[in-house]
């Protein structure tokens, strides 16, 4: 924040990835120092996508912290991101286009419990965003010096 000078301005807030509370709440209590100092309000997205949140035999324990985290900076934290993908990789699992996170099981199990236990409507709850997905058609495999032009052949 120091080396971006005037242009913190620029700057809204951080993605804040791996979020649990012991990973997180150092990023946030930093946030809030930054923005005392800068004079400028910045905001947080942590992303869930740990293995403990993962995890069954962790999960509560993880949500709850994340939780409490969270809670002590409500005013900066604008929404809350499922990271889907890195749920997918812990298993080795990857989806085909046609299907949802919903569609496997241990993942719609996390976002469940996530909903359940932050995204309440009755005023305690966050956004909570769906996952996003990435998911690139298969090319035919064009090779290195197809993807150039010599600057003597224009």
């Amino acid at each position: 924040m120091r080396r971006l000078g005037p242009a913190v301005r620029l700057l809204s807030g951080f993605v804040l990835p791996k979020f649990t509370s012991e990973r997180g709440l150092p990023f946030l209590e930093a946030l809030t120092t930054a923005e005392a100092d800068s004079g400028h309000r910045l905001f947080a997205m942590p992303v869930l996508e740990s293995p403990e949140l993962l995890y069954r035999e962790s999960r509560v324990e993880t949500l709850e912290g994340i939780f409490r985290a969270v809670d002590k900076y409500r005013d900066r934290v604008l929404a809350l991101r499922l990271g889907v993908t890195d749920f997918c990789s812990s298993y080795g699992l990857r989806r085909a286009p046609d299907m949802t996170a919903y569609d496997i099981q241990v993942v719609a199990s996390v976002i469940s419990d996530v909903v359940n236990m932050l995204a309440r409507a009755d005023g305690t709850g966050f956004t909570v965003t769906g996952p996003v997905w990435e998911y690139f058609r298969v090319q035919e495999r064009m090779f290195k010096p197809l993807l150039r032009q010599s600057p003597s052949t224009r």
